[in-house]
């Protein structure tokens, strides 16, 4: 999404209630967020790809760990 109204219509329209409730009271938040997408859109989806594989490393380490302890 490029826009907030653009991300504001898909809340109101697709998702429940309390979604467009979060929505339409962090409009600050959503909107800076929707900005930095669209000014660097690569470095976005670089970082995302990063956090991505650091959250499933912790997670499958987590999970060895669980499996080991018991």
């Amino acid at each position: 999404m490029t826009e907030y109204m653009e991300f504001n219509l898909y809340v109101q329209y697709c998702l429940e209630e309390e979604y467009f409730d979060v929505a339409s009271n962090n409009t600050y938040y959503f909107n800076s967020l929707i900005t930095s997408m669209r000014h660097n859109p690569n470095k976005i989806v670089a970082r995302y790809n990063a956090i991505k594989e650091e959250v499933s490393t912790v997670s499958k380490d987590n999970k060895e760990e669980q499996e080991h302890d018991s």
